[in-house]
């Protein structure tokens, strides 16, 4: 029998900052110039269309809150690839 435990944070206070990381997961470095994309915007957006991503390409997104105050929670990454675009 496996039991798992799960740490939960809880946030205090409202949303402050969104923040969207899209990595290229195709890339042999994550220091490459054009491994991630970084988008912030306020809390009030609801939704988000990120162009110019490569063709037949696996990209990871994580999401990040941030509350006043600074602190934040992240999501887990969220793992796709791109049609081929032919």
């Amino acid at each position: 029998m496996c039991v798992y435990a799960a740490a939960v944070t809880e946030l205090q206070g409202s949303a402050n900052q969104l923040t969207l990381n899209v990595i290229n997961e195709n890339m042999t470095s994550y220091s490459a110039d054009n491994s991630t994309l970084i988008l912030t915007m306020s809390a009030d957006v609801s939704q988000v269309l990120v162009s110019d991503l490569e063709p037949d390409t696996v990209y990871s997104s994580v999401l990040t809150v941030t509350v006043h105050g600074g602190s934040n929670i992240t999501s887990d990454p969220d793992v796709t690839r791109t049609t081929s675009g032919g």
